[in-house]
């Protein structure tokens, strides 16, 4: 999972989820405390990620000069993105079969901010 931060999330069998810098190629921080497979993530902003300056309130953007709305459209975007965002930075969870999940906050800190149970 490809992160707004330039970071990139990858979960394992090994009960980790390694968080990659996309600039320079290499790992930053291993995020361990599963007991079992990782099987899923989620990020908290994902959603605004994938949808950009398109979101459900259908805002029009300038029509008359092509650079013009794509500056606009790439602004709107990323107000999207900031809104999102946790003043911190990013939210993430991960999903394992050991019927635990976990928040993550993994450009602050490698240990999980809270630990989820009973899904």
């Amino acid at each position: 999972m490809w992160g707004g931060e330039n970071l990139l999330y990858s979960a394992s069998q090994d009960r980790t989820i390694k968080v990659w810098n996309v600039d320079v190629g290499n790992m930053v921080t291993e995020l361990k405390g599963h007991a079992h497979w990782v099987n899923t993530l989620a990020l908290s902003t994902d959603y605004v990620l994938r949808t950009g300056c398109y979101d459900h309130k259908s805002k029009q953007f300038p029509e008359v000069d092509p650079e013009e709305r794509l500056v606009s459209m790439k602004k709107y975007a990323q107000e999207r993105y900031d809104k999102a965002k946790d003043i911190k930075g990013e939210i993430l969870v991960s999903g394992s079969d050991d019927l635990t999940m976990f928040m993550w906050q993994p450009k602050k800190q490698s240990k999980p901010i809270t630990r989820l149970t009973g899904h």
